[in-house]
């Protein structure tokens, strides 16, 4: 039950030791919260990408919104939708050799918000 104030520019340590963060800009708090809900708020979806030992029906996987591009296929997954259900779909038909999800960092959140960027 203690309190630390950490400065920092390097957003990865931020993530990694912190359970609320906020961001100022010249004295002003511009957007804080737990981590997660930072995110969130700003990033709805993010990218799940897959490697499959083989692929035989690319019908089904555009079908369940896979882009393929050999025997990598990847999809963007929007915020509160259930990637059990999508696994679930994908290992029923086929065997996964690598998984990747591909989240937006609070670097990239400051990486924007550096750039002046909107939401």
């Amino acid at each position: 039950k203690k309190t630390i104030l950490l400065t920092s520019h390097y957003m990865h340590e931020v993530e990694l030791l912190s359970d609320r963060i906020a961001f100022m800009n010249k004295g002003k708090i511009l957007d804080g919260g737990g981590v997660k809900e930072v995110l969130s708020k700003h990033f709805s979806t993010y990218n799940l990408i897959v490697v499959l030992k083989e692929i035989k029906n690319k019908s089904y996987l555009n079908n369940l919104g896979f882009k393929v591009n050999g025997r990598k296929i990847t999809r963007e997954i929007f915020s509160g939708e259930d990637i059990d259900e999508i696994l679930l779909s994908l290992t029923s038909k086929y065997k996964i050799v690598d998984l990747k999800l591909d989240r937006p960092t609070l670097e990239d959140y400051f990486v924007q918000k550096a750039r002046g960027g909107k939401d």
